[in-house]
Parts: C-alpha cells; structure tokens; sequence
C-alpha cells in the first residue's frame, strides 16, 4: 500500500488508481484497499476521467464504495490557480448527475447529506457485492485534502 500513497501523494493518481485496482481485483474483501479506493475517487473531477474503471469494478463485480465529494470543481487545480495567481480558469465544473451516472452502469448509487449517513451508507456498501457509488454535495472551496491523515510518519 505505501506504493500506492507514494504514487497519490505525488500527484501520479493514474498509476495510484491502476495499482488499487488489481490489488482490489487481487484481495477483493481487503478493508483497507477498499478505503484506499475511495480515497483516490475522492474528488469528482478524478471520477470523471474514470468511467472505464467504474466499468471494470461492475464486469468484476468488485466490492469498492466510490465516494465523489462533488465539489463542482477541479477543486485541487482550482486551489492552486486562486493561491498562485489570485484567479481561476477552466477549473469550475458542470458537472453529470453521479447518481444517474453510476446507476447507467448498474451500480446501486446514492446521494449521502450528512456524516452519519455516510456511515451508513459505508457500511452498507461493505457489506454488499460489487461496487457502490456515494455522492457527497460539498460547496465549492472547501477544499480538504485526505492525505496528510492517510500518509503519516512516512508511512
């Protein structure tokens, strides 16, 4: 796995994605692959470019809950242009309807509002087969980035 938050971690979540899929594909009922999954489709715009990995998780029928904190925005990039240039451009998104999105490919999807309902929702995922789709409506620039609580002491 830390080749994996070595990967994320430098901005290479292409090959972070291709490698948490075989290890998913590998150890389908690994807790912490699973998590790791879910981490890397974090953002919406990352869910975007990876319809033909939502494909693969349903042909395989692996067990992954993809959570997209739907942000409207390419919200990494749109940080970066705000903090060095004092604007943005190209990084807002009109974005599809996820839900109808990864309903399209079978996937049992569903919109989360609250925490505890992603709780819930986490939890019932894990406990099902294949792949499940948790939308989460954030409002723009709230950008919080998972990996300074994912990659810790050089982990």
């Amino acid at each position: 796995m830390s080749q994996i938050y070595d990967a994320a971690a430098s901005g290479h979540l292409d090959q972070a994605q291709q490698m948490i899929t075989q290890v998913l594909a590998d150890h389908p009922n690994s807790a912490k692959a699973h998590y790791v999954q879910a981490e890397l489709y974090a953002k919406e715009g990352k869910i975007s470019l990876a319809r033909a990995e939502l494909a693969t998780a349903v042909q395989y029928d692996i067990g992954v809950a993809i959570v997209v904190f739907d942000n409207s925005a390419f919200g990494n990039v749109r940080r970066d242009q705000q903090r060095t240039f004092g604007r943005v451009i190209g990084s807002d998104l009109e974005n599809p309807d996820f839900v109808g999105l990864g309903e399209s490919f079978g996937v049992p999807s569903r919109k989360v509002g609250s925490p505890a309902a992603l709780e819930r929702e986490l939890r019932t995922a894990f406990g099902g087969r294949g792949p499940t789709l948790l939308v989460v409506p954030v409002e723009r620039d709230t950008e919080a980035s998972p990996w300074d609580l994912i990659i810790r002491d050089g982990r």
